[in-house]
């Protein structure tokens, strides 16, 4: 195991030669398409990373959070969903598929989640502020208690999804109402 450990500008690509790490960071560092199957991040930090298609199969994430990083492509419901626990600030989750996760109260703050499937998670007391999601797909979603205020591009069905209690913005009514045909002015 990896203890309190910074690295930085590292590639990663072929992999970790540990894989398990506590209390980590990582700033700049290079994991596109590695295998980080059934590796252990706990409490750490990952600060302008590429971790695109990066492939997590039964890997632990708790206590982890992204910052500046660019994630495309990446299949978090494959991960190990005891004890989940992630966040995201600023960073870009294209093409990710979140589906059947259980990841109440994660932070998606400031970022870019277009084309993202988020169908059959559950994502109560989530916040989405300030994030682009066009093409996002969430259907029988949980987002109760969610805070989408500032973000965009969403669809989200009424109906299809629980809503309840979510906080939405005045400008986002129209994603919310679209498969009504109703337009906002």
């Amino acid at each position: 195991m990896t203890e309190a450990k910074r690295f930085e500008k590292e590639d990663f690509k072929e992999g970790m030669t540990d894989t398990s790490f506590e209390s980590c960071t990582f700033h700049y560092c290079t994991f596109t398409g590695a295998n980080l199957r059934q590796h252990k991040f706990v409490d750490c930090e990952f600060h302008d990373c590429e971790l695109s298609n990066v492939l997590l199969t039964g890997a632990v994430l708790q206590g982890v959070s992204f910052v500046g990083c660019r994630l495309l492509g990446v299949h978090f419901e494959t991960l190990n969903n005891i004890l989940l626990s992630i966040s995201f600030e600023k960073s870009t989750l294209d093409y990710s598929m979140f589906q059947g996760l259980h990841i109440h109260n994660t932070n998606f703050i400031d970022c870019s989640i277009r084309e993202v499937d988020f169908s059959d998670a559950d994502l109560a007391g989530s916040i989405f502020r300030d994030s682009q999601l066009t093409g996002s797909t969430f259907d029988n979603t949980s987002l109760m208690k969610c805070d989408f205020r500032g973000a965009h591009g969403y669809n989200i069905s009424p109906v299809n999804n629980r809503i309840k209690k979510a906080i939405f913005d005045r400008e986002g009514l129209e994603g919310l109402l679209a498969e009504f045909g109703i337009e906002v002015e």
